[in-house]
């Protein structure tokens, strides 16, 4: 065969191999596909960068890198539907990428909140108690305990606790409790005030979720 005849044959065969390559990659292994993240209506941050990965890949779940925000509401982790309804992706969980582009959206929890009232029942019982004893909140929610009992809202130096350590800094009836810095697990709000010469008290129990 002549020289020029196999230099032709060459070129036919890169040719090919380069439309293959173009057109079916599949055949030459798995494609890779975006994964995006996106802050569902979030008011402040950013969300952490697109990624490509081939399908079937290990990926984990980002966090809140880019501390995304939204009033009101705390960052819950991220989910496939844009309404929450999809398939939930914890933080720092791992899943196998699919065969398709993906979107994660941020899941936004409505931040806790907490009435306390005041009982003035029996001279024999001087309580504070709380529209609930016993309640569930996500790390990183704030909780809020206010009254509108115009009488506790009057009152000064307040006494706040969590699990018996002062709250030194909060005295009067509203009480405010950021639980980022806080591990998951059981904690007791105890509240104390004076009324009368009377020590009125109180607890409430809160467990604090992932």
């Amino acid at each position: 065969m002549k020289k020029g005849g196999i230099f032709k044959q060459i070129l036919f065969l890169i040719a090919i191999s380069l439309f293959t390559v173009s057109c079916c990659p599949e055949m030459f292994g798995p494609r890779n596909y975006q994964l995006t993240y996106d802050g569902n209506g979030n008011t402040g941050g950013s969300v952490p960068a697109a990624a490509r990965y081939f399908e079937g890949v290990n990926v984990a779940v980002a966090g809140n890198t880019g501390s995304l925000a939204k009033i009101d509401f705390t960052f819950s982790g991220w989910n496939s539907q844009v309404n929450g309804l999809g398939s939930n992706f914890a933080v720092e969980s791992h899943f196998p990428m699919s065969g398709s582009d993906l979107t994660l959206y941020a899941k936004w929890t409505p931040c806790g909140s907490v009435s306390l009232t005041f009982s003035l029942s029996t001279p024999n019982y001087h309580s504070i108690t709380f529209s609930s004893s016993d309640i569930s909140i996500a790390r990183g929610s704030m909780l809020y305990i206010s009254t509108t009992n115009t009488t506790l809202s009057s009152l000064s130096d307040w006494n706040w606790y969590i699990d018996n350590s002062q709250q030194i800094s909060q005295t009067t009836s509203t009480f405010n409790w950021d639980t980022t810095g806080y591990q998951p697990g059981e904690y007791i709000i105890n509240v104390s005030v004076v009324y009368q010469g009377i020590a009125y008290s109180g607890s409430l129990r809160v467990t604090v979720t992932y």
